[in-house]
């Protein structure tokens, strides 16, 4: 009786070590095309270390869906390829148990940014990945294997709206001009949006008239902004599924139509013509039209 509880630890120490490591399972996973770039971009090691990690593995198919030559791209750029690595990779073991059903949790990744975790009838979802199998253990850590590669975040929604590159900045103005962007800027807190940004050419198509209107009434160009707002984070696979979309006006809905080549239209008029902008604190998708909210109809004509 003694020598069972020495014998109990020597067994367990012995399951322990023998175990694969996270790297050892990407092959067992067939993982070949993650495993392909953690070995390119030289963090083979972190994943056969001693420190535990939790690690979101795309499946290849997911890979797949990203054009080739965009995958080209990033493989070929050290910098930005370790920057989505380590956007997978979670310090700590997080299991399944720990995400509760209904609720939605964040996690720092390994270079600073935030995931969303959270569970509900259709599955566990990280940000815009659904898992496809989830607790499998290795020696160093525990992975998640999901369906879809996650992009990493391009700053708070202000920051996106800001890029210039995405020619929204006339939004951001009219956010700024109402005050609303404090809203929109903190990277963590519950608060998620999902924005849906008029491009610079959506806002120069407004008359004039109607752009200097809303802009003189504070209340009024709040209304606006928050009508091109949803609570929550919303990705695209999930808006073409809906018909109709809440927003942060109150009792002010947005009606949503894909067609068969899975373009989206909001109110029948303004096509989502960019999707899926990563952010910290939610998502923005640019389309190509100014929504108005009927309870503006009157002011603008």
């Amino acid at each position: 009786m003694k020598q069972f509880p020495t014998v109990l630890l020597y067994l367990t120490f012995v399951t322990v070590c023998t175990a694969s490591t996270l790297y050892e399972e990407l092959t067992a996973l067939n993982a070949t095309t993650l495993l392909s770039l953690v070995d390119k971009a030289g963090l083979s090691s972190v994943l056969q270390g001693r420190e535990n990690y939790t690690l979101l593995v795309p499946t290849n198919h997911a890979f797949a869906k990203i054009p080739a030559t965009e995958l080209a791209s990033v493989s070929s750029n050290q910098q930005k390829l370790v920057d989505i690595i380590k956007y997978h990779l979670i310090s700590g073991i997080h299991l399944k148990r720990e995400f509760l059903f209904g609720r939605h949790h964040f996690y720092n990744s390994t270079n600073g940014h935030v995931i969303r975790v959270y569970r509900s009838a259709s599955g566990t979802h990280f940000n815009q990945a659904t898992a496809i199998k989830t607790d499998i253990k290795a020696s160093n850590g525990v992975i998640h294997l999901i369906n879809t590669v996650l992009d990493v975040p391009e700053g708070t929604v202000v920051d996106i709206l800001g890029n210039k590159a995405y020619n929204i900045s006339k939004f951001l103005a009219l956010v700024q001009k109402a005050k609303l962007d404090v809203n929109y800027a903190k990277p963590t807190g519950i608060n998620r949006y999902t924005v849906f940004a008029p491009s610079d050419a959506a806002i120069d198509a407004l008359p004039a008239s109607t752009l200097h209107s809303l802009s003189q009434d504070t209340t009024n160009l709040r209304m606006l902004i928050e009508y091109h707002v949803h609570s929550g984070t919303m990705h695209a696979a999930t808006l073409a599924k809906r018909h109709f979309v809440s927003t942060t006006l109150p009792a002010h809905n947005i009606s949503v139509t894909t067609d068969a080549a899975g373009d989206i239209t909001l109110n029948n008029m303004a096509q989502v013509t960019l999707t899926d902008i990563e952010a910290e604190n939610g998502v923005v998708h640019i389309i190509n039209h100014v929504l108005m909210p009927m309870i503006l109809q009157p002011i603008v004509g």
